[in-house]
């Protein structure tokens, strides 16, 4: 049904929907579980999200020249620009849930394109902490207003926390794959980062080689960022219906425990352990039955 030029429904396929929460479970566990601490009427639409998410991760890495990721990815944000009004079922699967769900909830098309453009800015390695900030937050505080969207929440506080949180999400989630970028030939650390701290490029692809090395010291500067985001984000006096969207900064924060612990080498292999998805749901059920982040 169209009105005013806007689709009034439309219902993905179940086998989408089974497609997208499986994309996730599998590349991003941490909003896997978050997802089944979700009120049941935002489940599919936040599966969703998520999934649209790693299919845009995905499609920046099916070359290695960044100029073919970005026109897969400008594809994705005229796509998405038209997926709300649009007769024609996407054929993706992640399209067609995300059409369902910025139908049903009435998202805002700019956080996908802002979403886009994130992953799109990301295929540049940042220069500056600053840069590397404005970065994460275009694509995960972006995923976080979204969210908010999803329940139905309105508020300058709540919008606040996103920003903040997304930034401390975004962070911490670059220094955890600093491995898969290494394999790459490519450093998740600005270059001004490496400048202060004597981080040669050669030396910026491998592990650290102590606690004090300059590759340490390095992500030990953007853990710091990270975790002053983080407490920023717990400052705010948000609505409590916003905190379903929030609880994921009790994963962050128990990461950033991990990674200090580990004198801030993320290519250590106990931090990307299978089993540690056990540590990942249980901070997520604490927080929510504590209903604190």
């Amino acid at each position: 049904m169209r009105v005013s030029g806007v689709l009034r429904t439309y219902t993905a396929p179940a086998s989408s929907h089974d497609y997208c929460l499986n994309l996730v479970r599998k590349v991003d566990y941490d909003q896997f579980m978050l997802n089944l601490m979700q009120p049941q009427s935002i489940r599919l639409a936040h599966s969703a999200l998520r999934a649209f998410n790693v299919e845009l991760g995905n499609a920046a890495l099916v070359s290695s020249k960044p100029q073919i990721g970005e026109m897969r990815l400008q594809w994705y944000k005229e796509t998405v620009s038209e997926l709300q009004s649009s007769d024609v079922a996407p054929q993706q699967p992640a399209l067609q849930c995300l059409k369902q769900a910025m139908v049903d909830f009435k998202i805002h098309r700019s956080w996908m394109k802002r979403l886009v453009d994130g992953r799109i800015r990301e295929l540049t390695p940042p220069k500056t902490m600053e840069e590397m900030e404005e970065q994460v937050e275009s694509v995960h505080s972006s995923l976080l207003y979204a969210h908010l969207q999803l329940l139905g929440v309105q508020s300058t506080e709540a919008d606040h926390t996103a920003s903040h949180l997304g930034k401390a999400d975004g962070l911490t989630r670059a220094i955890f794959s600093a491995p898969f970028a290494a394999s790459r030939g490519r450093s998740n650390v600005p270059a001004q980062v490496r400048r202060k701290h004597g981080l040669s490029d050669a030396d910026a692809t491998k592990p650290p080689t102590g606690p004090d090395s300059a590759a340490a010291n390095a992500y030990f500067e953007i853990a710091s960022v990270a975790w002053v985001h983080l407490e920023r984000a717990r400052k705010g006096n948000m609505p409590k219906e916003a905190l379903p969207a929030f609880i994921n900064a009790s994963v962050i924060e128990w990461r950033l425990e991990r990674l200090r612990k580990a004198h801030f080498d993320p290519f250590q292999s106990d931090l990307h352990h299978p089993g540690n998805r056990f540590h990942i749901g249980f901070q997520l059920a604490k927080a929510r039955l504590l209903r604190k982040f």
